[in-house]
């Protein structure tokens, strides 16, 4: 159930950022359309944090 959900989820960004996910590939840009954000270093940046941070306390990232 969860190969389908990840898939779900990967073909919807692939439409709403307008890109071809590669398995093993990251989403480096974040283009501003459709409901996924990404963390980025700044708010004037449109590079995206990869890993992205959680909301986890012990995350080394935040």
């Amino acid at each position: 159930m969860e190969a389908a959900q990840d898939e779900n989820t990967r073909r919807q960004l692939e439409q709403e950022l307008n890109v071809q996910i590669v398995p093993g590939t990251e989403v480096m840009l974040d283009n501003g359309t459709g409901n996924h954000r990404f963390v980025k270093p700044s708010a004037s940046s449109n590079r995206v944090l990869v890993p992205q941070p959680s909301d986890d306390p012990h995350d080394p990232l935040v």
